[in-house]
């Protein structure tokens, strides 16, 4: 049986949010109240982590291609038969710290 997941998008501090529905919101970041919009904020600005940590450029994602680690949102380009998140995965460890690294040029 296949799980479907609705995303709901929406702006946050001048950034495109890309965030899940209320009700798995609840499941899976364990949010007893909407207090904290910040939270939902999907890490890198909603591009591609995978691109920002290998080369530091913005890179457009699928929303239904994503990660959830430690209560924060990774997305993930997958097109064309190349599904970031899979090589993400084998390195992802070094690839977050690179892109904490590169994200800092985008945000003051």
């Amino acid at each position: 049986m296949k799980t479907m997941i609705t995303l709901v998008i929406c702006l946050f501090s001048g950034v495109l949010a890309i965030g899940q529905s209320d009700q798995l919101r609840q499941k899976n970041f364990n949010i007893k109240n909407k207090s904290s919009p910040e939270m939902y904020e999907p890490a890198f600005g909603g591009w591609c982590a995978y691109a920002m940590g290998s080369s530091g450029e913005k890179v457009k994602i699928d929303p239904e291609t994503f990660k959830i680690v430690d209560r924060k949102l990774y997305l993930f380009y997958n097109f064309w038969r190349n599904n970031t998140l899979t090589d993400w995965n084998k390195q992802e460890a070094y690839l977050k710290a690179k892109a904490e690294e590169h994200w800092k040029r985008f945000v003051p």
